[in-house]
């Protein structure tokens, strides 16, 4: 399932591009580090930058401090309780 929920830009929002070169920013959320290094692996030489993180807090906490052009997230495990949540 795909969702579409890109705001329109206001003027002064943070942009979703690294201020060297307008690289467009990437977030991979994935519980299994294996896929994180993996998508970095094929995105980096691709031209993105790119952020990884395990734990659907920390992505939370990664888009509340700036904008990503596109995001991949294992949609399933990102609900899933953390293990400090027990």
């Amino acid at each position: 399932m795909i969702h579409n929920r890109c705001p329109v830009r206001q003027k002064g929002d943070p942009s979703p591009y690294t201020e060297e070169a307008g690289v467009p920013r990437i977030l991979v959320v994935d519980d299994e580090p294996d896929m994180c290094w993996a998508l970095k692996r094929i995105l980096r030489p691709a031209g993105y930058a790119v952020s990884t993180t395990t734990s659907g807090l920390e992505a939370g906490e990664l888009v509340a401090k700036q904008r990503y052009a596109a995001a991949f997230v294992d949609g399933l495990d990102v609900a899933a309780p953390t293990p400090l949540s027990y």
